[in-house]
């Protein structure tokens, strides 16, 4: 049936009215990024991290809204450079529909994922991801801790400066962190 339909698109192509050609050429490109999208689907479930990494990557590249359940099922994936690739997808895509699974992300045990899936959070500005990421903060090693003060200071809610300004009140606290908080609090805008 799909054959019959790109077919039939291939021949409208060639027809001589223009909005006929542009509705065939959109109808196929959908059509095409609808059949890659599954084909990235299906190779996340390849046992080869860095075949699963290029797929994540490749799903984030059709720029298909229809893309982002298998990017979000990346983000249980096994391997820490899968999840830290969806991530980078996520944080592209934008979508407020990832926030939940982005929050679910700042408790992974590697630090690294942490740390992205705080930038991705800051990206999106997404004010639900506030007291979770004011939470990993009291936590937190130092460059987690530092994100999740740009974090704070990018997304601008008021909650935000208490914990900011706790930090640099402090006497205990990281210089770097101190530094960041500061910086912060300058960015806040309400």
């Amino acid at each position: 049936m799909i054959k019959e339909r790109i077919q039939a698109l291939l021949k409208a192509l060639n027809d001589q009215d223009e909005g006929i050609k542009k509705a065939a050429s959109v109808a196929l490109a959908r059509l095409e990024a609808r059949g890659s999208i599954s084909a990235y689907t299906e190779a996340l479930k390849n046992p080869k991290a860095d075949i699963r990494i290029r797929a994540v990557y490749a799903l984030g590249e059709t720029k298909d809204k229809r893309a982002l359940p298998a990017v979000l099922l990346a983000l249980e994936d096994p391997d820490e450079y899968v999840r830290g690739a969806s991530l980078k997808v996520l944080m592209d895509m934008k979508d407020p529909i990832s926030i939940e699974p982005l929050i679910a992300r700042l408790s992974d045990p590697n630090p690294s994922v942490r740390e992205l899936a705080v930038e991705t959070i800051s990206h999106m500005k997404s004010r639900e991801a506030v007291e979770p990421l004011i939470e990993l903060i009291r936590v937190a090693e130092k460059e987690i801790k530092i994100a999740g003060v740009k974090a704070l200071a990018a997304i601008g809610d008021k909650r935000a400066e208490a914990v900011l300004l706790a930090i640099i009140n402090n006497p205990q606290e990281d210089p770097d962190v101190k530094k960041e908080a500061a910086s912060g609090l300058g960015e806040l805008e309400f």
